[in-house]
């Protein structure tokens, strides 16, 4: 009886077979590498979105309310005061607490009466704020983190809308805008980062804001075909090749307390 030899795989046939799984185990790995760049970037963006927008909305919230006050009270000339020194990165608020709706800058209610000032500014990367009644309190509301997966404050800028236009007004002094004895439209005729002379605080009717987020944490596969510009238009530094995502948020706060 004669035994049939079993034909195999010639030595060809097995290099071939390597070969193709080795493409295959390559396309897969890159498939994965692409997938996590993708996923890292998406997760930075989300970073830079939410921190953005929660900064925004707590500026414009604590902005809106700045001179809130008891109906009969008058309203206070300071309301909101740029700082003598640095009036494009830091300003004051002031408002009184109603112990409900009047936040501080950790976004709890303020009590009712209290007298309350807070402080938002621009420093070391961070955007914060200072809530002073009884003892000081500092928020940050935007800072890097420990590990390097926190958001920078790349630049911060404070435009101050003036009402410098006389407007004949025939309200009762407790209707009128900018209060009594002011003949004022309320209506910004101007914006500028220092009261000019002769312009006092009480003739800011609203904010413009600009904000330039930065991720903490870098991307080699992050590239940009030219550099940012930070908010007076100016590029910049090693923004173009530092392999780190950007974000610019804007917003405008009128000031409803008058």
């Amino acid at each position: 009886m004669m035994n049939k030899r079993q034909p195999g795989f010639s030595l060809i046939e097995l290099m071939v077979a390597l070969v193709l799984s080795m493409l295959v185990v390559v396309a897969l790995v890159q498939i994965y590498i692409g997938t996590r760049q993708t996923n890292r970037t998406q997760e930075m963006q989300a970073r830079l979105t939410e921190d953005g927008r929660f900064a925004l909305s707590m500026l414009q919230r604590l902005i809106s309310q700045a001179g809130y006050r008891p109906p009969s009270e008058a309203l206070a000339a300071d309301r909101i005061a740029p700082d003598a020194t640095t009036p494009s990165t830091k300003f004051v608020l002031r408002t009184k607490g109603d112990g409900t709706n009047i936040v501080n800058c950790n976004g709890a209610a303020i009590t009712s009466g209290t007298d309350t000032t807070l402080t938002i500014q621009f420093a070391s990367s961070k955007l914060s704020c200072i809530t002073s009644d009884t003892t000081p309190v500092t928020t940050d509301w935007i800072a890097t983190q420990t590990g390097g997966r926190g958001t920078e404050v790349v630049d911060f800028q404070v435009m101050y809308g003036i009402d410098t236009a006389a407007a004949p007004n025939t309200l009762a002094d407790d209707y009128r805008c900018g209060g009594a004895g002011a003949n004022r439209d309320c209506v910004a005729d101007s914006y500028v980062t220092t009261l000019p002379t002769g312009v006092t605080s009480v003739q800011i009717v609203a904010v413009q804001l600009c904000l330039i987020l930065r991720t903490e944490m870098a991307d080699a596969g992050i590239s940009k075909a030219s550099a940012v510009k930070n908010c007076s238009g100016t590029d910049i530094s090693n923004s173009q090749t530092d392999s780190k995502l950007y974000r610019q948020f804007q917003s405008t706060v009128l000031l409803r307390n008058r």
